[in-house]
């Protein structure tokens, strides 16, 4: 069984393309060319959603519920804002154009969200 890529779980969204600048994006509306490739966990994130109690299907439950994706400070990696059990989170994902894949990276609360 495959596993469904974030737009699946989005609304209504745009065929927009290339990542222009370092403006955040919304992903319902101006989503990146990558948000519809399928997602891989790295070890990383899975130790982290075990210790922070949450699963995949919480984490693509957070991403279809995402209101903005912006540029890491680590090139090729983005941050995608979002809520989870009533408190702001942030996904950070990592493009492969090579594959194509989205490395989830890793996901955690935001202080005082």
């Amino acid at each position: 069984m495959g596993v469904a890529p974030p737009s699946e779980l989005l609304r209504a969204r745009s065929d927009a393309g290339v990542y222009i600048g370092q403006m955040a994006r919304d992903p319902n509306t101006d989503p990146p060319d990558w948000w519809d490739w399928d997602l891989a966990f790295i070890p990383h994130v899975e130790s982290r959603m075990e210790e922070r109690r949450f699963s995949e299907v919480d984490l693509r439950a957070m991403l279809a519920d995402a209101v903005e994706i912006s540029p890491a400070k680590r090139p090729g990696r983005y941050l995608v804002s979002t809520r989870f059990r009533g408190q702001a989170w942030t996904v950070v994902l990592e493009p492969d154009p090579d594959d194509p894949l989205v490395f989830v990276v890793t996901a955690y609360p935001n202080e005082r969200s």
